[in-house]
């Protein structure tokens, strides 16, 4: 069904500023499943709550829907809703749909367990790991498995390997980048070693504190621990003798870099290249261009971030999700201060929660910039300084890749809707948004239990600059929604 929807000017200058003229939103709903979310009334929390019968799970491109069925003895998968055969126990995760489309879940039937990796099936009579390890080109599948008394192996494509002794420690299994090659850790005669394609490297440690390959696939390289000393081991090769290392990556050549401790000092080596780091404690981060470093300082019950060697505001602890630099090179992060409250802390200055600010986003051209503002029981969007309509909440605003369009989901009474660019969509009992909106729904600092109508999951929402993808609840059905502007 298409449905056609289109906006006057006026409105549209008025609600933002990056655009300058009308737009069509082209609708396309394409039903996936039917599906049965009730709704029931919950003033104390909130206007409404979705009561989930089951746990719903999406495909990363939000083409795709699966959940349990279960009758009190057995369960059956429904994809799409079709459902399947009727087992024992079937195991579902949030990773089951994978970012690149593929499909997994763990099937049992008495002491049969059956692993199904897309269209293949692989049967073992042992217990295994229920999370696999999928090469990156999608082409093959690891796991772990258990048998008591005997041990533990690793499984390729349904091809037990040597196994070896049971340890609490789970072992470290990783695919090259170009899905060639498998390296994992085993615990043999009281050390661990390194397997790589099934050959046992030369060595022995205490423990193998990370594993990785290198960017073209031909090395694999390890943190390996022996006599209170951690080593770089590259292949059967191993390197100097470190008091600790840790934060394993490469540089954009292809070589290794870690931060490491000799004595007292800290050090980044980046390559060939080594930086001290005075003060380092932990959460050392780079910008993406390199330039620029920081990481945390911790003294007596303190915590601070060092920035470029400059020492910042101490707190009684700081928090950041995945970088201290943003992509203009700007440092954001939050602060506990001594009377428990949390700031934000933008270039170094304090921002205060109880303003309503939310950091903002930044369009990818890095030209515009959007942040969400609570405004007592509602909440709004702001666009280059131009202030959105009020909405009972608002989800993070989002950029379109050309830098052309920003969206965000809002919920208006019993409705929740896509706004592009001010416009409001077409409104739905509920959405399945995109996970990145979970951690900053704007609501009532007032109402700090309420539960929005949003529906956590999937991968993005801007499909390519000028089409969004999301799923949406009504009528007990699920659809995928593909709205096209232009």
């Amino acid at each position: 069904m298409r449905v056609l929807y289109l906006w006057g000017l006026m409105a549209l200058l008025l609600s933002s500023t990056l655009l300058a003229a009308p737009f069509a939103r082209e609708v396309k709903e394409t039903k996936i499943a039917d599906f049965d979310a009730t709704i029931f009334p919950n003033p104390q929390q909130a206007p409404l709550q979705w009561l989930l019968p089951d746990k719903l799970f999406p495909s990363r491109d939000f083409r795709h829907v699966m959940y349990l069925k279960n009758d009190g003895e057995k369960s059956c998968l429904v994809r799409d809703g079709v459902a399947g055969a009727w087992h024992e126990q079937i195991y579902l995760q949030p990773t089951s749909f994978t970012p690149d489309g593929h499909f997994y879940c763990w099937m049992r039937d008495g002491a049969q367990w059956t692993l199904i990796f897309d269209d293949r099936e692989y049967h073992t009579s042992y217990s295994p790991e229920l999370t696999p390890f999928i090469s990156p080109d999608g082409k093959h599948i690891a796991f772990s498995c258990l048998r008591a008394k005997n041990g533990r192996c690793i499984v390729l494509d349904g091809v037990e390997g040597k196994w070896y002794s049971i340890d609490n420690t789970m072992p470290s299994v990783v695919f090259s980048p170009d899905g060639q090659h498998l390296a994992y850790s085993a615990r043999t005669e009281g050390h661990w070693i390194l397997v790589v394609d099934g050959k046992e490297l030369p060595g022995n440690a205490k423990d193998i504190i990370s594993m990785t390959f290198s960017p073209d696939s031909q090395h694999c390289v390890a943190v390996v621990q022996q006599n209170n000393q951690d080593y770089l081991q590259i292949d059967d090769e191993r390197g100097k003798a470190y008091d600790r290392i840790e934060q394993l990556s490469f540089t954009p050549a292809g070589k290794p870099r870690f931060v490491a401790k000799t004595g007292d000092r800290w050090a980044l080596i980046n390559g060939d290249e080594e930086r001290e780091l005075p003060g380092y404690t932990r959460g050392l981060v780079m910008s993406a261009d390199g330039k620029h470093i920081a990481y945390q300082s911790d003294s007596q019950h303190k915590t601070a971030m060092i920035i470029d060697g400059v020492t910042g505001p101490a707190y009684r602890s700081i928090s950041f999700m995945l970088n201290v630099f943003t992509a203009d090179n700007h440092t954001r992060y939050t602060a506990e201060k001594d009377d428990g409250k949390w700031v934000l802390v933008v270039d170094g200055k304090e921002m205060s929660f109880a303003e309503g600010f939310v950091m903002p986003g930044t369009s990818p051209d890095r030209k515009h910039k959007a942040r969400q503002v609570a405004v007592e029981r509602q909440g709004k969007v702001v666009v280059d300084g131009v202030d959105g309509a009020l909405y009972d909440f608002v989800s993070t605003p989002i950029f379109s890749p050309d830098s052309q369009h920003v969206a965000y989901f809002a919920r208006s009474g019993n409705q929740t809707l896509l706004v592009i660019d001010g416009q409001d969509g077409k409104p739905y009992d509920a959405v399945i948004a995109p996970s990145i909106n979970r951690a900053h729904v704007v609501n009532t600092d007032a109402d700090p239990n309420y539960q929005s109508p949003l529906l956590f999951g999937g991968d993005g929402l801007f499909v390519n600059d000028h089409q969004v993808r999301y799923l949406a609840y009504r009528d007990k059905a699920i659809y995928c929604v593909e709205e096209t502007l232009k």
